[in-house]
């Protein structure tokens, strides 16, 4: 059934647990006949007199409740480890108590949310021609209620952009329509499950599938409940897996935000490389030799310290100045450049032992 080029394919089929096993729910995004009338363009002019978001069908500024105005994200843009800054916001004009999602009346929209309901109204008259009254919720309503039950609630977000990318959303809110959401039973495990999604082995995933006789998109529900899901035996490295998947998460979300004032930002590339090779290298010697040099493993377990210690860690949110933001960078490069030159100049680091497959992800990561 295998041969002798498709070790590393059966080692990862004859795995038992999976990502179903883990996760308390993996469900699709959600669908609507009426993209433009609910997806919205930021225009990030926030202010008194000002409109912040831009309607796609009507392609004018619109004005309506915030509270049914969630951020949106969009299957095209490249996200790994973290959600990157919305261009685009999602209207849900729903109502939302103890995990059930009911969609609004048209009598509720009115008396509760009257901007969001004259924008309806606007909508139907340009696009059906109807000046009859909003008479039924359908017109607004969405499908994909599995996303909807879990608004509020951490999740996965996988996509798909030259292979999967999976980015791990902390509040919830996110909206998105391509892709997957996945919640996990142990909420500990996400920034590990998360690195595991980014790794080369998801590119084996649809050649798992169809050993399966299973012939899904890879972004089907039903292809990632296949994903085979070890955790390292030593809990050691689990713990260093997540903690790096923790710095890649840090050095991605600061680029967005300078991306998004200044255009572009390039000066987290090496160290983002850097960290990528050393977790891609825990996690594919975690599913595949189990071999890892326990000296290595000390020079790890002592030079990298937990994300909660950062500087550039702060939950708080950036501020909006930029002088302000690229100083909150440098603290970031500063501190993560430390921790790679301790690992790079540990004594014993050349005595360590790599062998086989991973000579050429060793000698990526100690690139200096």
């Amino acid at each position: 059934m295998f041969s002798t080029q498709n070790t590393n394919l059966e080692k990862l089929y004859k795995i038992p647990q999976t990502l179903a096993d883990i996760s308390v729910d993996i469900f699709g995004g959600i669908c609507t006949r009426r993209n433009f009338l609910h997806k919205m363009r930021f225009t990030g002019q926030k202010g008194e007199n000002k409109t912040p978001y831009m309607c796609l069908g009507l392609c004018k500024p619109v004005e309506v409740e915030e509270k049914l105005v969630y951020p949106y994200v969009s299957g095209n843009a490249s996200a790994k480890y973290v959600i990157p800054p919305a261009n685009f916001h999602f209207l849900l004009p729903y109502k939302f108590s103890k995990g059930k999602a009911r969609v609004l009346s048209p009598s509720e929209l009115k008396s509760d949310y009257p901007l969001t309901y004259k924008r309806v109204l606007e909508f139907k008259k340009e696009f059906n021609h109807n000046d009859a009254p909003l008479y039924s919720a359908d017109y607004y309503s969405v499908q994909g209620r599995k996303l909807l039950e879990y608004l509020g609630t951490p999740k996965i977000i996988v996509n798909e952009y030259y292979g999967l990318q999976a980015a791990f959303d902390p509040t919830g809110q996110q909206i998105f329509e391509e892709g997957c959401g996945i919640v996990l039973n142990d909420p500990k495990k996400y920034n590990y499950v998360t690195a595991v999604l980014n790794s080369p082995l998801a590119k084996q995933l649809p050649a798992l599938c169809r050993l399966e006789e299973l012939y899904f998109s890879a972004l089907a529900p039903e292809a990632l409940r296949h994903f085979p899901i070890v955790f390292p035996e030593n809990k050691e490295t689990e713990n260093l897996i997540s903690t790096l998947s923790g710095y890649l998460g840090l050095l991605q979300n600061q680029k967005y935000a300078e991306k998004a004032i200044f255009g572009t930002s390039s000066r987290y590339d090496e160290l983002t490389v850097f960290y990528k090779n050393l977790t891609d290298f825990l996690i594919m010697d975690t599913y595949l030799t189990n071999d890892l040099d326990p000296e290595f493993l000390e020079i790890l377990k002592t030079h990298i310290p937990s994300i909660e210690g950062f500087e550039g860690s702060s939950k708080s949110g950036y501020e909006r100045e930029a002088e302000a933001i690229y100083i909150k960078g440098d603290k970031i490069l500063n501190e993560l450049r430390t921790v790679r030159q301790n690992i790079l100049e540990a004594p014993d680091l050349e005595k360590c032992r790599f062998g086989g497959s991973f000579t050429n992800v060793l000698n990526g990561i100690c690139v200096c």
